[in-house]
């Protein structure tokens, strides 16, 4: 008979023979509590950003250590951790419990460091074949921009922008130089981003 009990209790074993004979043993079980690892991963495999704040969701454990990609970087509650490479990585928690029954999790991210958005302030699309389109560095997909005029009426707008505007409105007419105003809004995390962007010719 085997027993597996969930917390701490006594066990009582009664035996008797063929001639009416009794007999009582007991014991008492103690249960020691295991500690449960768990944590929170990033939730986006894809980010302009390469340093995060791992949320620790552990119970019963007293002391912890961290393994990313099999190298031990902390022994925090609540570690930051920096991705230094693109691809699979694995980050691992051991959760050390009070008296020794310890528990690890391990998970898995495929992780894509994205370039660093840079919006440039001013470009020429004179067609000298140089500078001519407004390129934004670190664009991903879906992106959206729009232009207005300093009376703030709007003068472009694309909904999936791939660093193609030249300077002229949505029906190619071209735009006299001077500042403009922009609103980019990121295809990634749909973050928005302001500024004013002078053309020159």
């Amino acid at each position: 008979m085997q027993a597996f009990p969930s917390n701490s209790q006594r066990f009582v074993v009664r035996v008797s023979d063929s001639f009416g004979c009794h007999d009582t043993a007991s014991t008492f079980v103690r249960v020691i509590p295991n500690a449960m690892a768990d944590f929170v991963m990033p939730d986006s495999p894809v980010s302009y950003h390469n340093t995060y704040a791992l949320k620790n969701l552990s119970r019963l454990a007293r002391e912890y250590e961290w393994y990313y990609n099999g190298e031990l970087f902390s022994t925090l509650e609540h570690p930051d951790i920096q991705f230094d490479e693109n691809g699979r990585i694995s980050v691992m928690l051991v959760a050390f419990g009070q008296y020794g029954c310890n528990d690890t999790l391990i998970k898995y991210l495929n992780f894509h460091l994205l370039p660093p958005l840079l919006i440039p302030n001013v470009f020429s699309p004179n067609g000298d074949g140089f500078n001519d389109r407004f390129v934004i560095q670190g664009i991903y997909s879906g992106s959206r921009l729009t232009i207005f005029n300093r009376w703030g009426s709007e003068v472009y707008n694309s909904r999936f922008y791939g660093n193609d505007w030249n300077g002229t409105t949505e029906k190619d007419a071209e735009l006299a130089p001077g500042v403009y105003y922009y609103v980019f809004e990121s295809g990634y995390d749909q973050s928005k981003h302001l500024g004013t962007i002078t053309i020159v010719r």
